[in-house]
């Protein structure tokens, strides 16, 4: 009921609420509410604008959970590791003590890159949506919940 309440004062469709029950198979209507409001506010915003630029453009999604008080990717997590300081307390407090170094290396690692030439060193994002998720292992893939994401008013 809440779900639907908040659906309503938000307008959002129907379909939205759909099509995120399908990518978060199980969760709850307060995780798919979270989800919604996170992609409507945050994600969504980025990849439009992604989408719009004519510009090198390039986009990439943390996917790496933090076991933290199931704060799982959460938005400003990825701090740490783009600055290579998931060791540092004020980190550990979102990313735990058991971090994936080498996924800091690697964010690092790209962010200098980009200081450096500009270019990140994964495929820019296009009209295929092509992002760097990183994660153990990080790959570049396709926009992920890109049907529940374009489900979502702008």
């Amino acid at each position: 009921m809440k779900l639907t309440l908040a659906r309503l004062a938000t307008g959002v469709p129907r379909r939205a609420v759909r099509a995120y029950r399908a990518a978060f198979p199980g969760a709850s209507p307060g995780e798919i509410l979270g989800q919604i409001v996170t992609d409507r506010m945050l994600r969504g915003p980025a990849v439009r604008v992604a989408a719009a630029r004519t510009a090198p453009t390039h986009v990439y999604e943390l996917a790496w959970p933090s076991p933290v008080r199931d704060l799982r990717a959460a938005h400003a997590i990825d701090i740490g590791f783009v600055f290579d300081r998931v060791e540092a307390s004020d980190s550990q407090v979102v990313v735990g003590p058991d971090a994936p170094r080498e996924l800091a290396a690697r964010m690092h690692a790209d962010w200098v890159r980009v200081a450096q030439t500009g270019d990140p060193g994964w495929p820019q994002h296009g009209s295929d949506r092509e992002v760097q998720l990183y994660d153990v292992p990080s790959r570049v893939t396709a926009l992920r919940r890109a049907e529940a994401l374009d489900s979502l008013p702008a």
